[in-house]
């Protein structure tokens, strides 16, 4: 859960950003203010207070109970259970073989 609360305050995080940037900065720097630029620019505050709270949301929440951190989590430790049996494999294989020239 804190994996989608995190991709969600990005996603509003951007998307509003994006909207204060493109109608807001950008035509205040370059001189081309006009008056619908308010309104466009107070399109960006939903995005912005959406965005706060799933941060806020997500900061309840623990690391531990996410499915996405803990799958991860668990594919990190079989990977490094699979790569410590395949350098076994491969010791063992290399053995034989150097005792078969031999």
């Amino acid at each position: 859960m804190k994996t989608m609360f995190l991709i969600l305050t990005i996603l509003f995080g951007f998307y509003g950003a994006a909207f204060i940037i493109a109608y807001g900065i950008r035509p205040a720097i370059l001189g081309t203010w006009e008056p619908y630029s308010i309104f466009q620019v107070s399109l960006s505050i939903p995005f912005l207070l959406i965005a706060v709270f799933f941060r806020w949301r997500g900061s309840k929440r623990d690391w531990n109970d996410d499915f996405f951190y803990l799958l991860f989590k668990l594919s990190s430790k079989k990977g490094n259970q699979v790569k410590n049996s395949m350098k076994e494999q491969l010791n063992k294989t290399k053995d034989r073989i150097r005792d078969e020239i031999d």
